[in-house]
């Protein structure tokens, strides 16, 4: 049989070539389907490596198995490989993490863990942009030590738009707060602004998952905080993180 037509497996970029790349950004897709389901950012390899990374045997639990690696599983499973599509290249790290956002904006469903770096700045309404900035940046000095949660509107939407069970869904966090209880209150933030103060009972363990959610009740007294915007030390682009403590 004739393999004309059969597109060679690239697995790594010769040395010559990555030496020339610099920081680029890329996207996996699904050739069963064209959909997208992963946005990165790296140098030399990266993009290279979440197929390997899912070729290697593993004693975890499928249910702990990141939706990425378990999707490329599957189109390994079927004989096929992951499409590999590199947006821009030749980019300083700064300017990588921007394209990266704008791109995981740009395509719902990721398998993505986190937003995009500065996903304070992601896409928003014209209304939404001048309610950001005309926001009073809110004083939480008094709470430190307390969680700044950043979700995400389509996470809201996904819950027929409860923040309280967006922002009480499974994270990565250090599961001693589970025995010790040290942080007792979650500022709910979308987009920069505050958009719910929650006052916290117990962290609980989802022992699937390994990660960290809680359980509590709106904090009525705290609620002039709504509507303000998060201290600008935690608006700086390249937080990554949707958990942060206040600090």
């Amino acid at each position: 049989m004739s393999n004309q037509g059969k597109k060679e497996v690239v697995t790594g970029f010769p040395k010559e070539v990555s030496d020339k790349l610099e920081y680029y950004v890329y996207r996996l897709i699904d050739p069963r389907n064209g959909e997208t389901f992963y946005v990165g950012k790296g140098k030399g390899d990266r993009v290279f490596q979440h197929a390997q990374d899912a070729k290697i045997e593993s004693n975890e639990e499928d249910d702990e198995l990141s939706t990425k690696l378990k999707r490329i599983r599957e189109i390994h499973a079927e004989g096929l490989e992951v499409i590999t599509i590199i947006h821009r290249h030749g980019m300083k790290e700064d300017t990588a993490y921007e394209v990266e956002s704008a791109l995981i904006d740009a395509y719902a469903g990721l398998s993505n863990e986190v937003g995009g770096h500065g996903s304070d700045y992601g896409v928003m309404t014209p209304q939404q942009i001048i309610a950001r900035y005309r926001a009073q940046e809110a004083d939480l000095k008094e709470f430190l030590g307390c969680l700044i949660i950043k979700i995400k509107p389509e996470h809201v939407n996904s819950k027929n738009g409860n923040i309280y069970e967006a922002v009480r869904a499974e994270w990565k966090l250090n599961k001693s707060l589970i025995d010790n209880n040290t942080v007792p209150y979650v500022f709910a933030s979308i987009q920069g602004v505050i958009r719910g103060v929650y006052k916290v009972d117990r962290w609980l363990l989802n022992e699937s998952t390994g990660r960290i959610l809680f359980e509590g009740q709106e904090a009525t007294d705290l609620r002039h905080f709504i509507g303000n915007a998060i201290p600008a030390a935690y608006r700086r682009q390249g937080m990554a993180s949707p958990t942060l403590y206040i600090q």
